[in-house]
């Protein structure tokens, strides 16, 4: 059910100009969408320091070079209701571009994770609520109708257990280019944003925790345990694995249902049925069509949607902070094993998980830290465990 009311053909129902900071494939992905939904008379440009170029090239494939304006400089932002900001720069600089832009006032939408800690998205969000701008959180699975029939399924039923699986395998395409992710960014940061918002979705009002996390392949491969309220979830997350794959199983005292929306979304149930939750798929505007809209919306009103609350980001970023000391005791742990027993054959989750841990440090260059990634394992192969504690103390 579109929470929204009906938007005008009016230039007028969003801002007249919109701004994307940010040049990766998420970044180009929004600006496409933006040119089928909003009239033309709107502006609509994206901002990236370090890859305008190839933003230019894609523009002209796209045949989007007449409607999109492409900057390598920051956006002179307006503060008012005239212009939106989309930040979807790499999520380590989201606080920061935030930050930055508060004062003006200009609306804004902040793609997942919101920010990195719950202390970062709880300051932003006080400055915003002092200073009277417009902040979303970017939550698109809310905005899927195919989720909330999900949710109208076991809504009058009592869940007793909830299981997630989410898997992007290896050299993935998504909207016709090579999807990737950042190296940086532990697979538990960067997707339990979407698992928070979906769980709020299926158990309203209900505390979210984590309660253990195991780790295997260099932390490409993570089993979560979760409670919300006194529910157990278990979640289990996979990058570089060998297939797509994105399923909700909900066991209640009824029945067993499973929804996988790895492509054109279903519902299954333990008794035989087969459910269509979105009659409507590839027919009417999707989730991120739907959310955009909602947002540019709110943008030019100031009326919010509720399913872009920060309040829902916060909860992401405490249900990831908890999750974020088991996280590395156990990658600790598994170093400590795995790294001297490494081959050249078996050395692709090593690398995985060094490569992630010098990215968070001191070695932001990608050549120096494949050299970095390298020089550490021809010298930590057959060390002794100690010797590989020694130097997970000096790396953290």
């Amino acid at each position: 059910m579109d929470h929204s009311p009906p938007i005008s053909s009016h230039p007028l129902w969003c801002p007249r100009q919109v701004s994307i900071i940010g040049g990766g494939l998420w970044a180009r992905v929004i600006a496409e969408e933006l040119c089928k939904v909003v009239p033309a008379e709107v502006t609509v440009g994206i901002h990236s320091t370090h890859n305008s170029a190839l933003l230019h090239t894609w523009a002209d494939r796209q045949g989007l070079a007449a409607r999109v304006r492409i900057s390598s400089q920051q956006p002179v932002l307006e503060g008012h209701e005239s212009h939106a900001l989309i930040v979807v720069n790499a999520a380590r600089d989201h606080a920061g571009t935030v930050e930055k832009a508060l004062p003006s006032r200009t609306p804004m939408l902040v793609e997942k994770p919101f920010t990195l800690t719950s202390a970062e998205t709880q300051r932003l969000m006080t400055q915003a609520a002092g200073l009277g701008t417009h902040l979303a959180a970017s939550h698109v699975f809310l905005f899927a109708r195919y989720l909330e029939h999900f949710c109208a399924l076991i809504a009058a039923e009592r869940v007793n257990q909830i299981t997630f699986f989410w898997a992007d395998p290896r050299a993935e395409i998504r909207h016709g280019e090579r999807k990737s992710f950042d190296p940086s960014l532990p697979i538990h940061l960067d997707v339990l944003p979407h698992i928070s918002s979906i769980l709020g979705a299926l158990l309203p009002a209900m505390p979210q925790s984590c309660t253990a996390l195991s780790a295997t392949h260099g932390g490409a491969e993570l089993n979560l345990s979760l409670r919300i309220g006194a529910i157990s979830c278990s979640v289990r997350l996979a990058r570089n694995a060998d297939q797509r794959e994105r399923r909700i199983e909900v066991s209640t005292d009824r029945r067993h249902y499973t929804l996988d929306f790895t492509t054109i979304p279903e519902v299954s149930t333990s008794d035989g049925s087969i459910i269509n939750p979105d009659p409507d798929w590839g027919i009417k505007a999707g989730p991120l069509a739907t959310m955009l809209k909602a947002y540019l919306r709110g943008a030019a009103t100031g009326a919010s949607d509720p399913r872009l609350s920060p309040a829902r980001a916060l909860q992401g970023n405490q249900l990831a902070d908890q999750a974020d000391p088991h996280y590395r005791q156990a990658m600790d742990e598994w170093l400590a094993e795995a790294l001297p027993k490494t081959t050249t054959d078996a050395e692709a989750p090593i690398r995985y998980a060094l490569r992630e841990r010098f990215y968070a440090g001191r070695y932001a260059d990608a050549a120096a830290i494949e050299a970095r990634v390298t020089t550490v394992i021809q010298s930590l192969r057959g060390a002794s465990a100690d010797d590989v504690i020694d130097f997970i103390a000096q790396e953290s």
